[in-house]
C-alpha cells in the first residue's frame, strides 16, 4: 500500500488515468533519477536523500522540507503508457500549477516554468514522460531546473 502524497504537493495530475512508472520501474527507482549531489552540482542547495510517496498517478519525490509548493524541494514524476496520455497528463499538470511560459530554448516536447517569487516550478513532457519540478527560488534555479529535468529525461530512458 502506498501513502498519499503530501496534500500541498506540486500538482499530480491524479485526475490522470496513467500508469504509476514503466513496468521495470519503481518510485524509488524513479526518485533516483536525481540524487541530492545532482541538485548541489546544478545550484539548488539543500537537496537530501528523498521521501518517495507513489500512487495511481506518479511518483512523488521530497528532497527538501515538506513539498516543492511550501518551499522544499521536490520532482514529481508520471510515466504514461502512450504519448497521447502523456499530452493530457502535461495539461492537466500545468492547469493545476502555476502557469508559466515555456524556458528559452526549451529542448523538451511541452514545458512550462513559473516564478511566483518564493519558489521556481518546471513542468515539463519528453515523450510519454511528464516531470514537475519545484525548488526554492534562488539565482539562476530557473536554469538548474532545466539542466536537471534534462538529466532525468536522459536517465529515465534507460529505464524503458
Amino acid at each position: 500500500m502506498s501513502a498519499a502524497p503530501p496534500s500541498d504537493a506540486i500538482p499530480s495530475a491524479a485526475s490522470q488515468s496513467v500508469a504509476p512508472a514503466t513496468q521495470a520501474a519503481t518510485g524509488a527507482d524513479l526518485c533516483a533519477l536525481l540524487s541530492p549531489a545532482d541538485f548541489a552540482t546544478l545550484g539548488v542547495d539543500g537537496a537530501g536523500d528523498p521521501r518517495v510517496t507513489t500512487d495511481e498517478s506518479g511518483t512523488f519525490c521530497v528532497y527538501a522540507g515538506t513539498s516543492g509548493a511550501s518551499g522544499g524541494i521536490e520532482l514529481d514524476f508520471f510515466a504514461n503508457p502512450d504519448e497521447a496520455t502523456a499530452k493530457e497528463t502535461y495539461a492537466t499538470a500545468i492547469g493545476e500549477a502555476p502557469q508559466g511560459s515555456a524556458p528559452a530554448g526549451s529542448p523538451f516536447d511541452d514545458a512550462s516554468i513559473y516564478n511566483d517569487g518564493e519558489v521556481i516550478y518546471l513542468t515539463a513532457r519528453q515523450g510519454r514522460l511528464v516531470l514537475a519540478l519545484a525548488a526554492p527560488n534562488d539565482m539562476n534555479v530557473d536554469i538548474s531546473l532545466v539542466e536537471l529535468a534534462k538529466l532525468a529525461f536522459e536517465r529515465a530512458a534507460d529505464l524503458q
